[in-house]
């Protein structure tokens, strides 16, 4: 039984897969040719002091022996739901939880008090809380279907299309009658869509939550100079017109073949010219989408992040979220997805402006008092254990 006391089993959960990174050999050779490094090769050590911090956190809440609590979410958010099991595991008895679109996958390493399920049985049992990640259309179709005292819904970025396509979704959860709370991870987003609806009881967290393990420790020395993160919307036209700054440097852009998702063809056409470009630039890296663990190596290894969008509108700023965690300085333009960062990172309007950037994060003191300051930020903004103060 799980007391909240004894060793943190942070090691067993959050484990590296190797097998996962070697896939990626054809995208890491790019860089090792390049550069001499093969991230495959990189170490990632844990951050125990901030294992620890989460730990306290953790433990400050009662263990509920008696109550049981069952956990939706969806595949894609896998972090989120080892965060979450985490703190399940230790302060409940029992904890189900259900994927909501593989018909079985669970963690490499089986936690305690933890138990996989099929959909089919989560309607058998009788739960104390419901705890819903990236799931609110399956829930609008099952709420009256599940015996549960109090629903905690997570409401994500890829929640809000779906919502305002079809509204319905989100009205037949309100107007269920049972008890509903709506913890949000896109404070600004959701609130300026529903911000006169009192009904939501919206608690608040963060913008955006990162996608990737949010307990490595940062190296002490970078390998690459910049890695800019790629992606739709992104303004690859500009690294090119400014490519003399980058002159001797390391540049790595990643998720260069995103454009065979988008549906405008000039879409697909500007990522194309542009990428083609930079491809024949020395010092310019082009990977395709690559694992999380690979692409936690390439955050962790890069001195400056890059991210200039091209449209005002649509931007994702999940990659933002990533890079602010572990405290990298962030370049980038002011659109929908930046403007809360305004005092976290750096907006550029044109070349000038990159160009004295640059210059300051040149300095190592100014540097570090900029990481420091955004990883205060991120942390203290992002806190996902937030949640958990609706558990009594």
């Amino acid at each position: 039984m799980a007391t909240g006391k004894g060793t943190f089993k942070m090691y067993g959960i959050y484990n590296i897969n190797k097998q996962h990174e070697e896939k990626d050999l054809v995208e890491y050779n790019k860089i090792t040719r390049a550069f001499g490094v093969n991230p495959l090769h990189l170490p990632l050590e844990w951050d125990t002091g901030f294992i620890k911090s989460i730990q306290r956190l953790i433990d400050q809440k009662p263990y509920l022996k008696d109550k049981k609590v069952l956990f939706l979410n969806h595949p894609q958010f896998k972090y989120h739901e080892k965060s979450i099991l985490l703190f399940l595991n230790r302060k409940f008895k029992l904890c189900d939880c259900c994927h909501l679109q593989h018909r079985y996958a669970g963690l490499n390493v089986r936690l305690e008090n933890v138990r996989y399920i099929l959909k089919k049985d989560i309607f058998r049992s009788f739960y104390d809380y419901v705890i819903v990640n990236k799931g609110l259309s399956f829930l609008s179709k099952n709420i009256l279907k599940i015996k549960a005292h109090h629903f905690i819904v997570l409401f994500q970025t890829t929640d809000i299309d779906p919502v305002l396509k079809n509204p319905e979704i989100l009205t037949k959860v309100l107007n269920s009658k049972k008890k509903v709370t709506f913890f949000n991870l896109l404070k600004n987003t959701l609130h300026n869509i529903y911000e006169s609806d009192p009904s939501l009881k919206i608690k608040a967290s963060i913008h955006w939550p990162p996608s990737l393990d949010l307990f490595f420790r940062v190296p002490e020395n970078y390998l690459f100079d910049f890695l800019f993160m790629g992606g739709g919307g992104r303004d690859y036209k500009f690294v090119l017109d400014n490519r003399d700054l980058f002159k001797g440097k390391k540049v790595i852009i990643t998720h260069c073949d995103a454009a065979r998702f988008y549906t405008v063809q000039s879409d697909r056409d500007y990522d194309k010219k542009y990428l083609n470009l930079l491809k024949k630039i020395d010092n310019f890296i082009c990977l395709n989408r690559i694992n999380e663990n690979a692409y936690c190596k390439l955050l962790l290894y890069s001195r400056i992040i890059l991210c200039p969008f091209r449209r005002i509108m649509g931007a994702d700023s999940t990659c933002i979220s990533d890079a602010l965690w572990y405290g990298k300085p962030i370049i980038t333009n002011d659109v929908k997805a930046t403007y809360h960062l305004k005092e976290h990172a750096f907006f550029i309007k044109g070349p000038e402006d990159f160009k004295s950037i640059l210059n300051k994060l040149n300095d190592p003191a100014y540097y570090m008092k900029v990481t420091r300051k955004i990883m205060n930020y991120a942390r203290k903004e992002y806190n996902i254990y937030n949640l958990l103060k609706l558990i009594k």
